[in-house]
C-alpha cells in the first residue's frame, strides 16, 4: 500500500463525495499512468474501495431519507478522438464513444448533437444520431463537421457542441438514477496570422481525463490544457518540444482524446413517477377546470392573480357566462360595458383535432349579425371561417385579437403560446410518452384520456393565453396532456418567477375528472401542505390545498374568473 500511497494523495483530493468505486477505480489507473507506476484492475478495484468511504460525506442529521443509487450506477462518460485536432477551413471527423456502466447498459441510448451554427454541419441537430454498439455498454458514432461557414473560412474563435444522452427510463437500474445527460464540448480556434505557430488548447468540461499519450507535441508551437478543477492531464510518452521521448513506445496512438462526465440535466431529469406516501390516501377533487390562486390575495376577496387549468377539447370564448373563458372589459364602467357588447356570446372557439389546433369563428347570429371578427397568425377570420394550427405552430408564440375589423378603441389582445413535442422528434416524442405511462400506473389508471391521443398526433401539450392590456392578472392554460411548471416563460406553460425554481421543476397533468402535481426536479423545494414533495412523487390536487413552489405560496381552487 506504501507504494500506491502518491496515488492515493493524488486522486483523493478530486473526490467530492458520492463517486462509486468503479469510478474511482478507473481515476486511480489514469493517475497511475500519470505517475508512471503500474497499477492491475484487481489493485486499483481494492484501493477504490477504501477510498469509498473517505470520498461520501455523513448526511445532516435532518436530511430527508432518500434511497442510494445501486453501487454500479457510475455515470455514463464520453470520450471524443479527435484524430487531427480541427483547424480552420478544414473537415474534421471525431470518432465519439458513449461509454456506459451496468445501470445504462439496457435498451438503445438517444443521442443528439447540436453543432455550432457557425460550423458547416449536415446532421439536423433535432433528430436522434445514428449510434452503433462497439461492444457491452459502449456505443460509437461520428460527428463530421467542417470549420467553414457556408462554405468560406470560420472566424477564429470558440465554438461548442452540445451533446445530449438520454436513457428510457424503464431501462435504468433503478428509480433514482438519473436518465438524462448533457455535455458542452468547447473548441477554441487561434487566428493562423497572428499566430504562426499552431496552438492546441483543449478546455476540459468539469470532471474530465486528457489523454495525449504518444502525442507528437512538436507540431504545436503553444498547448494550452485545462481539465478543470478535478481534472487529470495525461502526457505519458508525448514528444515535447525538445524532440526528445519519454520512452519508446512502437504502438503509440497518434490522435488527440479527451474523456468528459456526462452532467445530469436537472431541468428534465427526475426519478421514475410514484405516487407520495403522505398522500396516497387522499382523495382528489372531481373537477372540470382548476386553478391555481396565488398569494397575492389569498382572501375570500376572490381578487388574486389567477391561473385557470382548462382541460377541454373544444374551449369557447365570449361573452356567455356558462362558457369556459369569459370576456368582458374590466373594470365595469359604461365604457368598458359598451366595448364588452363588440364581443359574441360565444364569439370563438379553439378545438384540438388529430391535425393540429383548430381556430374557429362563431359567425353570425340567428338574425344575420356579424358582431366582430377575429385576427390570428395573420389570418383573419369571419362569417364562421377557421383555420388550423398544425405541428409546426409548436413551441410558437402567437397573437390573437377580438373582435377585429370593426371600428371600435378597444379589443382584447391575447398572446397564445403553445408548448409540446415537436412533431418530428420522434424518439424523443416515444420518451415522453413512456414516462406518461409509467405515471398512469403510479397513480393507478391503466386508461389514456382521449385527448392523450390527439397530443401523440400533433405534439401540442399545452396552450397558454396571455391577455394584454386589459386583466393581465389572469391567464388561462388549455391543458391536453401536461403543463409543466417552472421559472423559464418559454419552456413552463406554468410560469413561476421565482429563482429557486428550474426551468422545469414540476407538472400537473389531468386525469379522470382530477388533477394531479408530480415534482420533476431537485432545485428548490416543492412543499404540499408544508409536506415536501420528493423528486417523481405524484400526488392528487384536493380543492384548498396549499402549494408552496420555492418561495411561492399557491393555493388549489375550483375555476373561478376575477370580477365574474
Amino acid at each position: 500500500m506504501a507504494d500506491h500511497q502518491k496515488l492515493i494523495e493524488l486522486v483523493q483530493p478530486l473526490l467530492k463525495g458520492g463517486e462509486t468505486a468503479d469510478a474511482i477505480a478507473v481515476r486511480l489507473q489514469s493517475a497511475a499512468v500519470l505517475l508512471d507506476q503500474k497499477l492491475d484492475e484487481e489493485t486499483a478495484a481494492e484501493l477504490a474501495q477504501g477510498l469509498v468511504a473517505s470520498a461520501t460525506p455523513p448526511p445532516p442529521p435532518d436530511a430527508p431519507a432518500t434511497p442510494p443509487p445501486p453501487p454500479e450506477a457510475a455515470r455514463p462518460r464520453l470520450i471524443v478522438d479527435w484524430g487531427d485536432y480541427p483547424q480552420l477551413g478544414h473537415r474534421s471527423t471525431p470518432h465519439f464513444l458513449l461509454l456506459c456502466p451496468d445501470a445504462y447498459q439496457q435498451g438503445r441510448p438517444q443521442i443528439y448533437v447540436e453543432v455550432d451554427s457557425q460550423l458547416d454541419n449536415d446532421y439536423p441537430s433535432h433528430k436522434v444520431r445514428k449510434i452503433r454498439r462497439e461492444e457491452a455498454g459502449l456505443w460509437g458514432f461520428h460527428v463530421p463537421f467542417s470549420l467553414t461557414t457556408n462554405g468560406k473560412q470560420s472566424l477564429p474563435g470558440h465554438y461548442v457542441i452540445n451533446v445530449t444522452v438520454k436513457f428510457r427510463r424503464h431501462n435504468l437500474a433503478g428509480p433514482h438514477i438519473p436518465g438524462e445527460f448533457h455535455c458542452a464540448i468547447r473548441i477554441r480556434i487561434q487566428d493562423p496570422e497572428i499566430q504562426a505557430e499552431r496552438t492546441l488548447e483543449i478546455d476540459g468540461d468539469g470532471k474530465s481525463i486528457i489523454n495525449l499519450q504518444g502525442q507528437d507535441l512538436r507540431s504545436f508551437g503553444r498547448v494550452v490544457l485545462r481539465g478543470g478543477d478535478t481534472g487529470i492531464i495525461n502526457l505519458h510518452n508525448s514528444e515535447t518540444a525538445t524532440g526528445e521521448k519519454e520512452s519508446e513506445t512502437p504502438d503509440a496512438e497518434e490522435a488527440v482524446t479527451h474523456t468528459f462526465g456526462l452532467k445530469p440535466d436537472s431541468d428534465f431529469e427526475g426519478p421514475r413517477p410514484h405516487l407520495s406516501p403522505h398522500f396516497s390516501q387522499v382523495r382528489p377533487s372531481s373537477l372540470e377546470m382548476g386553478m391555481f390562486l396565488f398569494d397575492d390575495k389569498l382572501s375570500e376577496k376572490d381578487f388574486g392573480s389567477r391561473i385557470l387549468l382548462i382541460p377541454k377539447q373544444r374551449v369557447i370564448i365570449g361573452r356567455n357566462r356558462g362558457i369556459p373563458i369569459i370576456l368582458r372589459f374590466l373594470p365595469r364602467s359604461p365604457e368598458n360595458d359598451q366595448c364588452s357588447l363588440s364581443i359574441s356570446r360565444d364569439h370563438m372557439s379553439f378545438e384540438l383535432e388529430d391535425a393540429g389546433l383548430l381556430v374557429k369563428d362563431r359567425g353570425a347570429d340567428s338574425r344575420g349579425r356579424q358582431t366582430g371578427a377575429l385576427h390570428i397568425a395573420d389570418q383573419v377570420l369571419k362569417d364562421g371561417n377557421h383555420h388550423l394550427l398544425g405541428p409546426d405552430q409548436v413551441n410558437a408564440g402567437l397573437l390573437l385579437e377580438l373582435p377585429y375589423g370593426l371600428q371600435y378603441d378597444e379589443t382584447f389582445k391575447f398572446d397564445v403560446d403553445i408548448f409540446g413535442n415537436d412533431n418530428e422528434l420522434t424518439d424523443d416524442a416515444k420518451q415522453v410518452e413512456e414516462e406518461l405511462t409509467l405515471l398512469l400506473q403510479a397513480v393507478g389508471n391503466r386508461r389514456k384520456p382521449p385527448l392523450w391521443r390527439c397530443v401523440e398526433q400533433n405534439g401540442m401539450e399545452a396552450v397558454r393565453l396571455q391577455r394584454r392590456q386589459n386583466l393581465e392578472e389572469e391567464q388561462y392554460i388549455l391543458l391536453y396532456r401536461k403543463a409543466l411548471i417552472g421559472n423559464s416563460i418559454s419552456r413552463s406553460p406554468i410560469f413561476i418567477d421565482d429563482g429557486e425554481l428550474s426551468a422545469v421543476s414540476a407538472q400537473v397533468v389531468y386525469l379522470d375528472r382530477s388533477f394531479w402535481l408530480q415534482n420533476l426536479g431537485d432545485r428548490g423545494p416543492l412543499q404540499v401542505e408544508d409536506q415536501v414533495l420528493e423528486p417523481g412523487e405524484i400526488i392528487p390536487l384536493q380543492e384548498g390545498m396549499k402549494l408552496q413552489f420555492g418561495q411561492t405560496v399557491v393555493r388549489f381552487e375550483r375555476a373561478k374568473q376575477m370580477h365574474l
